[in-house]
């Protein structure tokens, strides 16, 4: 009886002891996560030629929300970094944007440049300058 009272007690302690699994991530975070770790969302192709259309400018934008809902600037830069590759020391979006084009697609990127420009941590005023002209280039469209 003994033996078996020690035996129930020891397993009681140890089933206390053992740290509690942590909580998922929302799947949210994970794809965001994934990305950043894949570098999917760099701005460059396969041929390191920077991007600048719909798509890059939606998947910062999820970054941004991300960002926004956990705190975690590490989401912010990666947008800061990968979208200042893309604009000029002078605030102007890189060559290949042509500012007469037809195609709305090219301004999405811009949303997140607003972003950069307002909300973003880490972000040094010489780069929020440099953003904010590139977004004002885009609005001209």
């Amino acid at each position: 009886m003994i033996r078996t009272s020690s035996i129930l007690a020891l397993l009681a302690a140890g089933s206390l002891a053992a740290p509690a699994p942590a909580a998922p991530l929302p799947w949210s975070q994970r794809m965001a996560d994934s990305l950043l770790a894949r570098n999917e969302a760099s701005g460059l192709n396969a041929a390191r030629e920077v991007i600048w259309n719909y798509e890059v400018g939606a998947t910062h934008r999820a970054l941004e929300q991300v960002y926004l809902s956990t705190g975690d600037v590490k989401y912010a830069n990666y947008t800061r970094d990968a979208l200042g590759r893309t604009v000029d020391m002078d605030g102007t979006p890189i060559a290949y944007w042509e500012k007469r084009s037809e195609e709305l697609d090219s301004v999405r990127p811009g949303q997140v440049l607003l972003f950069l420009t307002e909300r973003a941590e880490g972000v040094e005023d010489k780069d929020r300058e440099r953003f904010a002209g590139a977004a004002g280039v885009l609005r001209e469209q």
